[in-house]
């Protein structure tokens, strides 16, 4: 029996389904049913094989569409983790892991959590309808792709197998809607925008808590007025179970919606949608508790969606250089222990970490021999699949297949990579043969189009404060056998601060990457960066540079209290804990880690190669930094003074790297251009002011909601975090 969905009105469609019911399983019961667990179907039964593994649930429950707990069946790889790869021995970068199938066989499993009966209401979107029959009972679930669904009403799939049992029966009807193309729009290079975007803080009250039995942790924070939804999140590193949670929403003063229920945490999930509270300007007022057990970790955080906001663009992006990979003949010692996952392996690539995001770009280039490749492979994001890659023939090499691309992530995802600063940070391509003799040169670039704050354009907050206005990050990876410097795995962030007074701080910091119990070096890199300023009529504005002193681990001084350093460190500290919890989740991806100075750690300045000056022939500020011989956490920043107070646009031009020895560096360029060129350099706004009190909390600029405090606008101090 076909159902046309589309063709049919809704009510014939009810019609419909209910005798569908009624003919293959009875009435639905009229007496409620002991609650089931998880129903675990293939995806043959279900009608999906075939299909991308990232798919949204929802269950028709009390009279609306709610989203169903969905997991697909994840199979095994191996990670070829590219900061290990590069050396002698480099099966020490060879681990094991999973990811969710990019094309779903008929013999993949999906569990899902179902709703009782037959729905009673048109579902919110295009898709197909399961009808599954377990002991006589009838239950059922909707499912249709993620750029379909209204967050609020589904959940996307994760990757998992809990345990289930399987249906008795299965029936499906309908058709998914048709999926749209994920290639590559180019973002404008405008500065106020009426711009729609994802953004998550942390609750710092209730973030990274232990709970007793029947202990809460309390939270507030606040939204904008141009906030459609909202929601609260447990994170990665909350011990599963089931906790209880209490949402008082106030608006203009007045309490307008309560919120309460209970949401289970599942072992291995990233993150947890707790519940959705709705929109428009308000206070959320709260607590989480835990009811089960004897004792409880939560990890929380706020994640928004604004619609139509003024702002202020702020382009950020993440950008390596070329970077060669090749398993020698024979691995010197002890193999992976499962050499046949070699054949399905995935080049993996750490350091993408992202909070708010409007739009979102993935830049992918790998270069692999023939033998080690099929024609088409797939791009992930931590567990989180992306789409697909089709090679062709180097042109000046036949033995090898080139495989770029560039691809847009659809925003329907964003609430997924946002609360766990990009679930991981560790984006993925594969499958490819890593038996020895495996060659390859790997590189990734991702652009993220976002606001500055959740305060829109113009509010006084931008006057009185100091926020970021870009970051760009370089990621560099060498251990080239008999080549200094040996193994570098660094994360740099050069981040751009200013308030409106027309003068701005470049504050950059260097970060070891640190995988399992591996910690890449940081010793004789240089990064030489070019910023140029540009006036409203696209005309370029000199500046004056001053450079500041560095700083390292010491005892000196309370890095929380080091004007500029203390507001571009602060989201570096809380990511490091939200991938370090992660990582306790036993997810079954890569989570990228590093070392950086703590607002809580003490610091001490050092003697060390900053130069800051401004190239008239280039028309830019040119800012180098040295590691020397440091293999730690390093931070410096420059002031620059522009020769006139109207600058409009603050862009990174360009990028070089030296690798250096005792002797002399290596230098090369990374990235060029003149000027703005989107989505892939980085800018920012000028000067910018306001006089309108919208909404005064600072939120993205330390990865957490503050209340204001106009004695300390440079620095991002805990005492004032909600």
């Amino acid at each position: 029996m076909a159902v046309a969905g589309l063709k049919l009105g809704w009510s014939a469609v009810l019609l419909a389904l209910s005798l569908l019911v009624a003919a293959a399983y009875g009435q639905p019961p009229g007496n409620t049913p002991a609650d089931v667990g998880f129903i675990c179907a293939t995806a043959g039964e279900l009608g999906l094989a075939g299909e991308p593994p990232v798919l949204a649930f929802s269950v028709f429950e009390k009279g609306v569409w709610k989203p169903a707990e969905a997991f697909v069946e994840p199979e095994d790889v191996a990670f070829l983790l590219v900061p290990l790869l590069t050396g002698d021995k480099p099966e020490k970068g060879v681990v094991q892991g999973q990811l969710p199938p990019p094309v779903l066989k008929n013999e993949t499993t999906i569990c899902f959590k179902p709703g009782r009966g037959a729905p009673r209401a048109k579902p919110p979107a295009e898709g197909k309808l399961a009808v599954v029959k377990k002991r006589g009972e009838v239950y059922h679930v909707f499912i249709t792709r993620p750029e379909a669904a209204p967050h609020a009403n589904f959940s996307i799939s994760q990757m998992g197998k809990p345990q289930g049992e399987r249906p008795d029966e299965v029936k499906t009807e309908g058709a998914l809607p048709k999926s749209k193309p994920r290639g590559g729009g180019e973002a404008e290079a405008q500065l106020t925008t009426g711009m729609t975007y994802w953004a998550s803080f942390k609750l710092y009250s209730s973030f990274n808590k232990v709970l007793g039995l029947g202990q809460c942790a309390v939270f507030e924070f606040d939204v904008p007025a141009e906030t459609a939804d909202a929601a609260l999140v447990l994170l990665g590193g909350t011990t599963p179970g089931t906790y209880s949670y209490y949402v008082e929403k106030w608006q203009n003063g007045a309490k307008t919606a309560t919120y309460s229920g209970q949401t289970t945490v599942y072992s291995g999930s990233p993150q947890t949608v707790a519940v959705w509270m709705g929109g428009g300007r308000a206070t959320y007022k709260g607590r989480i508790c835990n009811p089960c057990l004897s004792s409880a970790a939560v990890y929380t955080a706020a994640l928004v969606r604004v619609v139509n906001q003024q702002q202020y663009l702020r382009q950020d992006t993440t950008k390596m250089p070329k970077t060669h990979i090749h398993l020698s003949t024979s691995f010197d010692s002890k193999p992976p222990a499962n050499p046949q996952l070699l054949r399905n392996s995935y080049v993996a690539v750490p350091g993408f970490l992202v909070d708010a995001a409007s739009q979102i770009t993935v830049d992918v280039y790998l270069r692999v021999l023939k033998s080690k490749a099929a024609s088409t492979l797939y791009v992930y994001w931590g567990p989180l699949y992306l789409g697909s890659i089709t090679g062709y023939t180097d042109p000046t090499d036949s033995n090898y297949l080139v495989f770029q691309t560039r691809i847009t992530i659809p925003s329907s995802l964003y609430m997924y990579l946002l609360p766990t600063n990009g679930l991981g940070g560790v984006i993925s391509i594969g499958p490819v043969d890593a038996s020895p003799g495996f060659d390859a040169e790997v590189r990734i670039w991702t652009y993220v189009q976002r606001p500055v704050e959740l305060a829109p354009a113009g509010d006084y907050l931008y006057r009185d404060y100091y926020t970021k206005r870009f970051r760009e990050t370089t990621l560099v990876f060498h251990d080239v056998v008999g080549s200094a410097p040996p193994q570098v795995a660094l994360m740099a962030d050069l981040e751009y601060i200013a308030m409106s007074d027309g003068n701005y701080m470049i504050i950059l910091n260097t970060k070891p990457l640190v995988i399992g119990d591996w910690t890449g070096k940081t010793n004789f890199v240089k990064l030489r960066y070019y910023i140029k300023g540009f006036d409203s009529n696209s005309i370029p504005v000199g500046f004056s540079v001053a450079v500041g002193p560095v700083y390292k681990l010491g005892s000196n001084i309370l890095l929380e209290i080091l004007q500029y350093i203390s507001a571009a460190l602060s989201y570096y500290d809380l990511a490091k804990s939200t991938l370090d919890a992660l990582k306790g989740a036993r997810v079954q991806f890569p989570i990228v880690g590093y070392i950086t100075l703590l607002l809580s750690s003490y610091v001490s300045s050092i003697s060390t190669n900053v130069i800051g000056y401004y190239d008239a022939g280039r028309g830019a500020a040119v800012l180098e930094f040295y590691t020397g011989g440091y293999n730690e956490p390093l931070t410096t920043y420059w002031g620059l003074f522009p020769s006139i107070r109207s600058v409009d646009t603050v862009v990174v031009t360009g990028v070089d790297l030296g690798l250096c020895d005792s002797i002399s560096c290596y230098w090369f360029n990374i990235f060029s251009a003149d000027g703005p060129s989107m989505p892939i350099t980085t800018l920012g706004q000028g000067s910018v002011s306001g006089y309108v009190n919208a909404f005064p909390y600072r939120t993205l600029m330390c990865g957490i909601q503050e209340i204001p405090h106009i004695r300390d606008v440079d620095k991002c101090l805990r005492q004032y975090f909600r």
